[in-house]
């Protein structure tokens, strides 16, 4: 009685995971990654004005384009996973096209986060610098090149076999020897990605950010200062 008794609790229990994936891993998120995806392109079609040519608007195209192929990629993947789908077009994209490219997707889209805030800080702070010398590619390029390097693994981790089964064979995937290695989980899977797509990048932002906002308060304490001496001025003359 006691272990049928634990056997259908383990039921109930799974079945309520297998709807909360239904529901928030499935309908939800593509909801959102719907909603997501339509603001991306309507983002893409005003930034594509001849007004917005400048390095700025350019590097917010690319940030979108990044983010619609994280949306594109990554909401697949949670799509088929949530309802249980099945396809063999999916087993054969998923190894080598959505499982590394939403790693790169999604590195792609923090870079270039940083990215801007870069130019963001040397159009700021250091405006004696022409924006002529600033090209899109300055920023594009290192961010696609770093992007390729560290979710470069990830297009080995996931190997393509052939299951036989009463109905012939059919595709499948599983991890590689390289995946399932203690070494590559520790060093790669854990601090090479916590170090390169978190811990560095959040720093960045915190310093960029910070070193704008001072120089915008010190810029506005200058021009106060600079009107009341004016002011100062007039009414000594009056």
């Amino acid at each position: 009685m006691n272990d049928s008794g634990e056997s259908l609790a383990e039921c109930g229990e799974f079945h309520d995971v297998k709807i909360y994936g239904f529901w928030f891993d499935g309908v939800l998120l593509s909801v959102v990654g719907l909603i997501g995806l339509f603001g991306n392109i309507m983002s893409l079609i005003v930034l594509s004005r001849p007004k917005m040519r400048d390095v700025f608007h350019r590097l917010l195209s690319a940030l979108a384009c990044f983010d619609t192929l994280y949306i594109i990629c990554g909401g697949i993947n949670y799509t088929f996973r949530a309802f249980d789908a099945r396809s063999d077009i999916y087993t054969y994209l998923f190894p080598y096209f959505l499982h590394p490219f939403t790693q790169v997707a999604m590195c792609g889209t923090i870079f270039m986060t940083v990215a801007i805030s870069i130019e963001r800080y040397l159009g700021l702070c250091h405006p004696m610098l022409p924006p002529s010398a600033r090209k899109t590619w300055f920023y594009l390029v290192p961010v696609v090149t770093i992007s390729l390097i560290i979710s470069g693994p990830k297009f080995l981790e996931v190997e393509l076999t052939t299951v036989k089964g009463d109905n012939g064979s059919s595709p499948a995937y599983g991890p590689s020897e390289l995946r399932i290695s203690e070494d590559y989980i520790r060093y790669y899977v854990m601090w090479t990605r916590l170090l390169c797509t978190a811990i560095l990048p959040v720093i960045l932002l915190l310093f960029l950010n910070t070193r704008i906002i001072v120089d915008l308060f010190a810029s506005t304490k200058v021009k106060r200062f600079g009107s009341m001496n004016r002011q100062r001025k007039e009414i000594n003359l009056c």
